[in-house]
């Protein structure tokens, strides 16, 4: 049985004669509490159902999954913009471990996103963003409400090198009139994860309107973001609680970073060389008392 990338509810339903009575138990549980299933590892899974680990991990595989990892991402996407922050919340304490802290389930999982990433990132599309940002005549960073501070570390980090990037405003008056200042020569780089922000794809779909590049990062292939990004790159977004992890995403943007430094190696160099005096001249940074030792 093939089940290529259909609904997580579409595969039970199209295997349900085919699994035994512990996989259709585990099954009957994921379709009346995806939400609760979205936060639990497949031990507590197993024990909310009254079956063994080893039978939710087969449920998986039977399901058409490499295991109850890729089963649970499934889960979450489908619910990803549909659970609001105190269901999030009620998910999370439940889906903490026995004996495991806050600090080491929340941290835990932040690893497997920045790994998922990692595994799934396309080089290709990832030089391919370098390159474009590198070329752009300008360069104009979108992500609102919490995707704001990813936005504003990028769009920050790359002025230094770049000297022609633009931060859109969280003010969505003034927002539209800074897009409308893009040209085709320019790359609008947007930012969004579940709960995706309507104004952030408006103003990124106005910005491809206008004829520019256009890099969507984002948490999957179903976001808004895609069908307007012309190099779209995926970074995981779970739910560890009632806020989004956006570890994943910002690792992304630091290796963006780094990319856009070593293709314009010179420029880089050249750049810093010239504000390091400046930052000193100011007092911008605080003096390192051991390099006057």
């Amino acid at each position: 049985m093939t089940f290529e990338n259909t609904d997580i509810m579409k595969r039970i339903a199209e295997a349900a004669k085919e699994l035994s009575e512990a996989q259709r138990q585990v099954a009957e549980f994921i379709v009346k509490s995806p939400e609760t299933v979205a936060f639990l590892t497949a031990a507590r899974l197993g024990q909310e159902v009254g079956v063994s680990e080893s039978s939710v991990v087969r449920t998986a595989m039977a399901l058409g999954y490499s295991g109850y990892p890729e089963m649970q991402r499934a889960i979450q996407e489908m619910l990803k913009g549909r659970l609001t922050t105190v269901e999030r919340l009620r998910g999370s304490k439940r889906g903490i471990e026995k004996g495991e802290s806050i600090p080491e389930s929340v941290m835990r999982a932040d690893i497997e996103y920045i790994q998922a990433t990692l595994a799934e990132l396309s080089l290709d599309d990832f030089e391919r963003a370098v390159k474009a940002l590198c070329k752009a005549r300008r360069v104009f960073v979108i992500g609102l409400r919490s995707a704001w501070a990813m936005a504003f570390f990028l769009g920050y980090s790359l002025n230094w090198v770049l000297r022609n990037v633009t931060i859109i405003s969280n003010n969505a008056g003034e927002g539209l009139e800074q897009i409308m200042c893009v040209k085709p020569a320019d790359v609008a780089v947007a930012i969004s994860v579940p709960r995706y922000t309507r104004l952030t794809v408006d103003l990124f779909t106005l910005a491809k309107k206008r004829g520019a590049t256009t890099i969507g990062i984002t948490d999957s292939v179903l976001s808004p973001l895609s069908s307007c990004s012309d190099i779209l790159l995926i970074a995981k977004s779970g739910m560890p609680s009632f806020n989004d992890s956006f570890v994943a995403p910002l690792s992304l943007i630091n290796a963006l970073i780094a990319g856009v430094g070593a293709e314009n190696e010179a420029g880089t160099a050249e750049a810093l060389e010239e504000l390091e005096p400046l930052w000193e001249e100011h007092g911008i940074y605080v003096a390192d008392k051991s390099k006057e030792r």
